[in-house]
C-alpha cells in the first residue's frame, strides 16, 4: 500500500519465525540488519553487584531482614524482588505484605488487569515493592528503582543481566543483591564468567535475622496454606491441560513419560554415586 517511491523502514525487538516469514514476502529483496546485543553479556558500571550468603531453610528470613534495613535507611527506596516462579512471587509477596512491607505481585497467572493495576501501584510510588518472576526482567522502564534482589541465582546468566537491569538505568546507579546458598555457588561463578565482575559479599547482622526467623517461617507457611485452601492456579493448569489435547497430546500419557524419564536419571545418578564410592573405597584400600 505505499508508494513505490518511498524508503520504509521497519523495526522489531524480538526476531521470531513469523516476522522471518513476512521479510521473505517482500519481493525487492529488503536488506536487513541486526543490533549486536550488548545487554545480554554486560551490566553497567554504576551497578553495585553484591551477594548475601544464606542457609536454605532462612532465605526468606534473610530477604525480609534484607528490605526491612533498606526501609530504615530509607523509606522511599524503591525495589524489585524477582523469584523462579509464580507461586513463589505470590507467597513471598504476601509474606512481605505480613510483615509490614506493602508490595505489589507481578507474575504470569495473575490477569492482565491485574498485573497493570500492580505495575501502576509501583510505577506510582504507593507501593515500593515489586516481587515479580522474569516477567518484569524484560521490557520495563521504571526509573526510579533503587534495588532488585535476586530471591535465587538465575541458571541463565543472560537472564541475571536483565533482571539487573531494571536498576542503574539512564545514568544512575543502583544495587542487585542476589541470595546464594551453597547450592548456587557454581552458577554464581558462572554469572560473573559472563559478566565479568565479581560480586562483593553483603553482611547482614545475624542476630536480627535469628530474632525474626520464626515468625517469617510462620507467616509462609500460613500463605502456604492459604494459596492451596483457594487452588490458586489450578484453572492455569487446566487451560494448559485443554490446550495439549487441542494439540493431539495426552497430558496423561506425557505425564507418565517424564516421570518414567525422571526415575530413569535418578537411577542412573545412584549408580554413579555407587560407582565413585566403590572406586575411593579402593583406592583407600
Amino acid at each position: 500500500a505505499l508508494p513505490a517511491s518511498r524508503q520504509t523502514l521497519l523495526f522489531t525487538a524480538t526476531n521470531s519465525s513469523s516476522i522471518s516469514s513476512v521479510i521473505k514476502t517482500c519481493k525487492n529483496d529488503p536488506f536487513i540488519w541486526t543490533a549486536p546485543d550488548l545487554s545480554a553479556s554486560s551490566t553497567v558500571d554504576k551497578l553495585d553487584q553484591k551477594y548475601l550468603l544464606t542457609p536454605p531453610e532462612a532465605r526468606n528470613s534473610y530477604l525480609t531482614q534484607l528490605l526491612l534495613s533498606k526501609k530504615e535507611e530509607n523509606p522511599k527506596t524503591s525495589s524489585i524482588v524477582f523469584c523462579r516462579t509464580c507461586r513463589q512471587a505470590e507467597l513471598i509477596g504476601s509474606l512481605l505484605s505480613k510483615v509490614g512491607l506493602k508490595s505489589s505481585t507481578l507474575h504470569s497467572v495473575k490477569p492482565q488487569k491485574e498485573r497493570m493495576a500492580s505495575l501502576a501501584s509501583f510505577k506510582s510510588g504507593h507501593t515500593k515493592i515489586l516481587v515479580a518472576t522474569d516477567v518484569a526482567s524484560r521490557g520495563l522502564d521504571i526509573h526510579a528503582v533503587d534495588l532488585v534482589v535476586n530471591h535465587n541465582v538465575p541458571r541463565d546468566p543472560v537472564d541475571y543481566v536483565h533482571r539487573v537491569g531494571r536498576t542503574a538505568r539512564a545514568g544512575r546507579g543502583g544495587e542487585a543483591v542476589s541470595l546464594v546458598t551453597p547450592h548456587d555457588v557454581g552458577l554464581v561463578h558462572a554469572v560473573e564468567a559472563h559478566t565479568g565482575v565479581q560480586w562483593t559479599e553483603l553482611e547482614l547482622k545475624d542476630e536480627r535475622v535469628s530474632e525474626i526467623m520464626v515468625q517469617v517461617n510462620t507467616l509462609y507457611r500460613q500463605a502456604e496454606m492459604m494459596l492451596e485452601k483457594e487452588d490458586w492456579g489450578k484453572n492455569r493448569e487446566i487451560n494448559v491441560r485443554k490446550r495439549k489435547i487441542e494439540q493431539g497430546i495426552d497430558p496423561d500419557l506425557e505425564m507418565k513419560t517424564k516421570q518414567k524419564a525422571k526415575r530413569k536419571h535418578f537411577k542412573k545418578q545412584k549408580k554413579e554415586r555407587l560407582k565413585m564410592k566403590t572406586m575411593k573405597s579402593d583406592q583407600k584400600l
